[in-house]
């Protein structure tokens, strides 16, 4: 059990955090795929749920960012400000997640020293790339949620219910996930394996690709309808070969 002086502590380092990309987040400006996700959201909120007659990019981002815009607007209405506000609270998550997933048996040691990496990408400079819209940062939140329940010592049915079902969420709104999660555990099975011939890991494994398949199921579901339409990007091509050498 936390002790009311760790609780404390974490309580500040996120106020300390999400202070910090809650300045600098008011000072990005809006991004078109942002906009255009906030439109998505609006719409979903006022009951098109599934998006119907939407033609979106390569991905939906529809349980990863997409449908907790839709809560918040339900609760506090379209203001644009949410566009600010709503990227400081994913990235805070995104810290403390990290935080919790890098100290071991209880003892913080130096894990606050190694997150400050972390919060300094959220500067001015690179604020964009993780304090903007549909930037994957909500991807990466359900990541680390997977990677915190996994790295307990008991694993309950539940605890890997949850991982599944977060992959499903995951892969099915936003396919970076395989990179984060799918991808590396796989791996790290694989060789845990071969080094130290044990397959008792296996467990990890198993939750995490079923919910792969399950969300590759869902997809094809959902293209069979019609909904979350994501043809994804076309081929590159030139509009006009003579006006080349223009470019040169």
């Amino acid at each position: 059990m936390l002790n009311k002086s760790t609780v404390a502590l974490y309580l500040i380092f996120a106020l300390c955090v999400f202070a910090l990309c809650l300045y600098i987040s008011f000072n990005n400006p809006v991004t078109s795929d942002g906009a255009s996700l906030f439109l998505e959201a609006k719409d979903m909120a006022d009951g098109n749920i599934l998006l119907r007659g939407w033609t979106l990019s390569t991905v939906s981002f529809y349980f990863t960012e997409a449908i907790w815009y839709t809560i918040v607007i339900r609760i506090f209405g379209d203001s644009i400000y949410l566009m600010y506000v709503l990227p400081a609270v994913f990235y805070t998550i995104t810290i403390m997640l990290v935080f919790a997933l890098s100290h071991t048996d209880g003892k913080m040691k130096w894990s606050i020293a190694a997150l400050i990496p972390c919060v300094i990408i959220s500067s001015p400079m690179a604020s964009t790339m993780t304090l903007g819209t549909c930037v994957h940062v909500g991807t990466i939140i359900f990541a680390l949620v997977c990677l915190n329940m996994l790295r307990c010592d008991k694993h309950t049915i539940a605890k890997l219910a949850c991982v599944t079902t977060l992959t499903v969420a995951s892969v099915f709104s936003d396919s970076i996930f395989n990179y984060y999660i799918t991808i590396p555990i796989v791996v790290t099975f694989v060789v845990h394996l071969l080094i130290n011939k044990d397959f008792s890991k296996w467990r990890y494994v198993f939750a995490v690709i079923v919910g792969v398949v399950i969300a590759k199921f869902l997809t094809l579901v959902a293209n069979y309808f019609g909904l979350l339409n994501t043809p994804g990007t076309q081929p590159p091509a030139f509009v006009s070969y003579e006006n080349i050498p223009s470019n040169l």
